[in-house]
């Protein structure tokens, strides 16, 4: 798995065809995708500092992060898991 760290922005929903809820955004520099609860997260953390897991995917000519977990930012402890 890889691991990116960055701000969560251009959240972007996706329509899919199936009752799956998909947001694409970006987290710093790289584009990332997430599904269902993550997806909602990502929503709910627009703007903020988290670090994201996940495995890098083919996308058009690039590539993007299929994230898995997302961690979020924690002054006390560093990045705290808030999603798996």
């Amino acid at each position: 798995m890889n691991i990116i760290n960055g701000f969560i922005e251009n959240v972007t929903v996706v329509p899919t065809t199936a009752d799956t809820h998909m947001v694409t955004f970006i987290l710093g520099r790289e584009p990332c995708k997430a599904f269902n609860n993550l997806a909602n997260m990502v929503e709910a953390l627009q703007g903020q500092e988290v670090q994201a897991e996940g495995f890098w995917r083919p996308c058009r000519d690039d590539r993007e992060l299929d994230v898995r977990s997302i961690r979020c930012s924690n002054a006390a402890s560093g990045f705290v898991t808030i999603v798996e």
